[in-house]
């Protein structure tokens, strides 16, 4: 082997090594910061949270509100509710209502009037204008952070059977005495 190919060869180890050495760094790295994300999430407990999101959780015949955007003013609006198959078990239909945030307080009973069982469900919201076309509808979870999760090294929030990634978090608030 001539002194050019030696070199060469030497080169591409001290390459090699770097290469490796940056790995290990990343590694550490990635580490350090899944112990930062899971910090963050344990931080969350207790507190009550916005997220995006459309999933309520129906608790002894009792759901948090249902909370929505318009982003105009809708002549018609209709909220449908589906179980954890997909099965819708109620429609509600508000009326007209104006732009902005909307609560509806669920009572965990189906469009028969029978209460249905403790579980996950599904909020969908559509809403049209006064010529037909649809309004761009948000909707969000709220509620109190009763558990933290990990997935892939992300923090998971727990929020009255619901499951929030951290990154979906909007708002984030102490929770008031005598306030679920």
């Amino acid at each position: 082997m001539d002194n050019a190919q030696f070199a060469s060869q030497m080169a591409q180890f001290s390459s090699l090594e770097q290469l490796l050495n940056m790995n290990k760094q990343l590694e550490a790295l990635t580490a350090s910061q899944n112990l930062v994300n899971g910090a963050q999430g344990v931080n969350f407990l207790g507190k009550q949270i916005k997220a995006d999101g459309n999933t309520v959780s129906l608790q002894g015949g009792s759901a948090g509100p249902l909370r929505y955007h318009l982003s105009e003013d809708a002549a018609a609006v209709v909220l449908n509710i589906y179980d954890s198959s997909g099965r819708q078990v109620r429609r509600v239909e508000p009326g007209p209502q104006g732009k902005g945030e909307h609560d509806y307080q669920w009572d965990g009973r189906s469009s028969q009037g029978t209460s249905l069982p403790d579980g996950t469900y599904r909020l969908e919201v559509q809403a049209l204008n006064k010529i037909g076309k649809p309004v761009a509808v948000k909707q969000w979870v709220v509620g109190k952070v009763d558990g933290v999760s990990f997935q892939e090294g992300l923090p998971i929030l727990h929020v009255a059977g619901s499951r929030i990634p951290l990154a979906s978090v909007l708002e984030v608030m102490e929770v008031v005495p005598g306030q679920p």
